[in-house]
């Protein structure tokens, strides 16, 4: 039993030194600025960071949800609804919902001019959702029109967005507009650069929405 003594002494010591060098090679600073690890740092979610229990936004971030609105058209009163952003890449949503009744059509024209018209069967209604904002001069700015019966257009736009219309009473949460029945012909402007396309303007002032 004796000669077993010093080769079980050899392999205990080479064990441990084994076991050393391996803690020894962990690397303790993977852990740091990691998240969900509880160490303090910016989680991203804009919510206390600093661990002092505030419950205070120490990102500075904005932590409001996305703007909305919306606005009703009336085909038989010879309503529009113009909706956009007030910047030229600012991405936002469009939403219609529209009912002419009879057969009918529902056209959105774009600020270059450009327009998709969707046929809608007699009795039926029609909804889109579509993401906008990508094109400057294009979809930051659309006007919808209705050949009967009446819609629901919302626009929704990200915290922070912009306004486009200049209104005779300033607003700077207006992102859809109904011309006349919310404001009167030639009497909004756009923050948008010119030109407008002919068919939004009257004779009145070619800036002005009719």
């Amino acid at each position: 039993m004796v000669k077993w003594k010093v080769p079980l002494a050899v392999l205990v010591v080479v064990g441990l030194a084994a076991a050393v060098v391996a803690v020894a090679g962990v690397p303790r600073f993977a852990l740091v600025g990691s998240s969900g690890n509880g160490l303090q740092g910016d989680d991203g979610d804009g919510g206390d960071d600093d661990g002092d229990d505030d419950d205070e936004d120490d990102d500075g971030d904005d932590d409001n949800g996305p703007q909305s609105d919306h606005a009703l058209l009336d085909s038989a009163a010879g309503e529009h609804v113009y909706c956009g952003v007030g910047t030229n890449v600012e991405p936002w949503t469009l939403h219609v919902s529209a009912s002419p009744g009879v057969a009918g059509t529902l056209t959105i024209q774009f600020r270059d001019a450009s327009t998709v018209t969707f046929a809608i069967p007699a009795g039926q209604s029609f909804s889109l959702t579509q993401s906008m904002g990508g094109v400057p001069g294009v979809d930051d700015l659309v006007r919808i029109d209705l050949s009967s019966g009446g819609a629901w257009v919302s626009a929704e736009a990200r915290a922070g967005a912009l306004d486009p219309f200049v209104e005779p009473v300033t607003e700077t949460d207006n992102f859809c507009i109904n011309i006349p029945a919310e404001q009167s012909a030639d009497t909004v402007g756009v923050t948008l650069a010119p030109p407008l396309p002919s068919a939004w303007v009257g004779a009145g002032n070619p800036n002005k929405l009719d």
